[in-house]
């Protein structure tokens, strides 16, 4: 296997910029210092949880080596990971500390953590000052595979989910699977079923080598069968949102399931550890619009996708404790809960819902006023 992977994004558009994959620690300070160079200040965001972890501190230490070389100023900050950081506050926060610390628009941010931290320091990379140049460390598999692939940053406000956005591309994004050591089982699973999801709407070798897999432990612990996977899922995210950027037709695709999700994720208090991590969320939404999908087009995908699903411990049922940590008092609540949020859908236009569901093996937008699909849908994971 070759010991570093590179995949140019958008290269023919004007954003375009290289993804690089590696598990190779001697492969990073030649690629670092290249792409750093003309630039004065480098701003480091890390993920406080990550401060201590070994890997982490080879990455940092590469990306100072690379910076000596060149006599540059760097600066840290740490952000607390979990989605009570992705505000409105932390972003005044570290505004003003950039200020503060007289960082200007030639500096260039780098957010290392997961998709809230790559989120947030996108966001304030697109804001401050009209735009600073960004680069993506991404630390799991979520953020990896789908979070800082296609330009979406965001924050949250109150109980709502990515209020606030831009669209931010990075000068290049680095993927360091070592990073992944330290992810429980279930956090790498629920980061994988977003490549998952790729799988069933690209149906063909990627889906095929899914499901070759016995179980989350082969991917862990068997490091060029990930990088494989992981790349050929990226390339089919780039190749849905080339030409689409800002989400007005075929990027919709990568919603397949997310309208449901987003409500059992918007359910949830963002104050509070979540129930259900965003990629426990979808796989419960790909269930869901699968049951629709068959409904609709008398298809067996259900079936496919919960078993899927299920070889890799993600969830095809909410559980019985989901609705007292939501304290709705009665499931009805929760449903009624359900499709209120999901007609405040961002992906609805025209007063009309627009699913992502599978048709012959092909991702569809299906255009619709019938709340009793929705209805459909929540009830096959009740």
């Amino acid at each position: 296997m070759e010991k570093l992977v590179k995949i140019n994004a958008y290269e023919n558009e004007v954003y375009g910029y290289p993804i690089y994959i590696t598990s190779d620690l001697a492969a990073l300070h030649p690629l670092l210092k290249d792409e750093f160079q003309g630039f004065s200040t480098v701003v480091i965001f890390q993920d406080s949880f990550l401060v201590d972890f070994d890997v982490h501190k080879e990455v940092v230490s590469q990306i100072q080596s690379s910076l000596n070389d060149e006599n540059k100023s760097l600066y840290h900050y740490e952000l607390k990971a979990g989605k009570e950081s992705k505000n409105i506050t932390t972003f005044m926060r570290i505004s003003s500390w950039l200020v503060e610390k007289n960082i200007q628009r030639d500096a260039v941010f780098i957010a290392i953590g997961g998709g809230v931290v790559g989120d947030l320091v996108g966001f304030l990379s697109s804001t401050y000052y009209r735009g600073v140049s960004l680069v993506h460390i991404p630390t799991n598999v979520l953020s990896m595979c789908d979070s800082c692939i296609g330009g979406k940053t965001a924050i949250n406000t109150s109980n709502h989910v990515n209020t606030l956005g831009t669209y931010k591309h990075p000068i290049f994004t680095l993927m360091y699977t070592r990073y992944l050591a330290k992810l429980t089982k279930r956090e790498f699973a629920a980061g994988f079923s977003e490549i998952i999801k790729i799988s069933f709407l690209k149906d063909g070798a990627l889906l095929d080598s899914i499901c070759e897999i016995s179980d989350v432990s082969d991917l862990i612990n068997k490091d060029e069968i990930f990088i494989n996977i992981l790349a050929e899922a990226i390339r089919y995210k780039l190749d849905i949102t080339s030409g689409d950027i800002e989400e007005s037709e075929k990027r919709l695709y990568l919603n397949f399931g997310h309208t449901f999700a987003h409500a059992i994720e918007s359910v949830q208090d963002l104050s509070k550890e979540e129930y259900y991590r965003h990629g426990e969320a979808v796989a419960l939404g790909i269930t869901a619009a699968s049951r629709v999908s068959d409904h609709l087009f008398g298809t067996n995908l259900f079936e496919n996708v919960t078993t899927l699903l299920a070889k890799f411990n993600l969830p095809t049922k909410l559980s019985e404790n989901y609705l007292n940590y939501t304290n709705l008092g009665s499931e009805t609540d929760l449903f009624d809960k359900f499709i209120y949020l999901c007609l405040r859908d961002k992906k609805g236009k025209g007063g009309m819902l627009r699913l992502i569901l599978l048709k012959e093996g092909k991702p569809f937008i299906h255009k619709t006023r019938d709340l009793n699909l929705l209805r459909i849908g929540f009830q096959s994971i009740l």
